[in-house]
């Protein structure tokens, strides 16, 4: 099966979506409040590098609170307290 990509405009977001459900969010204007994890397993890193640390494992539809952007990369906040970094890739706009 092909994935078709669409481009989402939801003001003041942008991102994108394609038919095997996943909506990850390529740039993003202004930081939401929270997103989602759009991967099976999403990596939560220390640093906003792949070559950091990998502090812990996020399962898809955990939601995350935006701290920051650097980048192509996201500051969360989820759990008790817990921050770290994910790549943009790894993010929806909605739950999934």
């Amino acid at each position: 099966m092909k994935n078709i990509f669409y481009l989402l405009l939801i003001m003041p977001f942008i991102g994108c979506a394609s038919t095997n459900k996943t909506s990850t969010i390529e740039n993003i204007q202004s930081l939401p409040e929270s997103l989602y994890i759009a991967v099976a397993k999403a990596n939560v890193r220390q640093q906003p590098t792949t070559e950091s640390r990998i502090l812990t494992h996020l399962p898809i539809g955990t939601k995350v609170k935006v701290i920051q952007q650097y980048d192509n990369w996201f500051r969360i906040g989820f759990g008790e307290g817990k921050t770290g970094w994910v790549n943009n890739k790894v993010l929806s706009l909605v739950r999934i």
